[in-house]
């Protein structure tokens, strides 16, 4: 698949259709990705699954114009493992997602290692794992969103990011949910020497706007 430019190799489907149940599915593929898709046309219900081991996205897209910024790819890697299960007439939703990423030196100085896992249904998403682990930068968070009503609520600690000259910026910044919106609370923000104390800022949503107080 291409457009001139951008190049996407090679990639093999099989696909079925029997008694009301449509499937699609890669087979025999080269690349470490599979992916899958069934739709019920009886119940409505949808099911999705993509899989990538090790996967390097350097092995899937190529472009004519484009290598010098593709070299900085060249040691991205990505696992993952996500299931996305809904019903198209009940808009009911469901889904997970464990993923890990190698992010290199040539987008991220001195490169970091990204882990996540997510999990949500049609009202609310929660983040259960989400850590960086770099020579420049370390951070965990866990997190709660409520859609409707935009609650969130976990926190956020990163006990360092090393800035180019040198200065190390750590803070942990937490979430606690209001009846609309939500509340942001840091007890100190390091940079270098010098501190920040007791930040705080809430976000309320209206109808057309959001009110945000520092």
């Amino acid at each position: 698949l291409t457009n001139g430019d951008y190049k996407i190799n090679k990639l093999n489907f099989h696909a079925s259709y029997s008694d009301g149940i449509a499937e699609i599915h890669t087979i025999q593929a080269v690349n470490p990705i599979s992916f899958g898709c069934f739709y019920d046309f009886r119940s409505s219900d949808l099911n999705l699954q993509v899989r990538m081991e090790k996967l390097r996205p350097v092995s899937v897209i190529s472009a004519n114009s484009r290598q010098q910024q593709l070299k900085k790819l060249k040691n991205l890697s990505v696992d993952t493992n996500t299931i996305v299960k809904c019903n198209v007439k009940e808009k009911t939703l469901n889904f997970i997602s464990d993923t890990k990423a190698f992010i290199p030196q040539e987008l991220f100085p001195g490169g970091m290692n990204l882990s996540m896992s997510v999990f949500g249904d049609e009202h609310k998403a929660e983040l259960t794992d989400f850590t960086i682990d770099g020579q420049r930068c370390t951070a965990a968070s866990k997190l709660s969103y409520i859609y409707d009503t935009q609650q969130l609520s976990g926190y956020i600690e990163v006990p360092e990011f090393i800035l180019d000259n040198g200065n190390v910026i750590s803070t942990e910044l937490y979430f606690d949910p209001l009846d609309k919106g939500f509340m942001a609370f840091s007890p100190q923000i390091f940079i270098g020497p010098r501190a920040l104390t007791a930040l705080q800022f809430t976000l309320n949503p209206q109808d057309d706007s959001y009110d945000f107080n520092f």
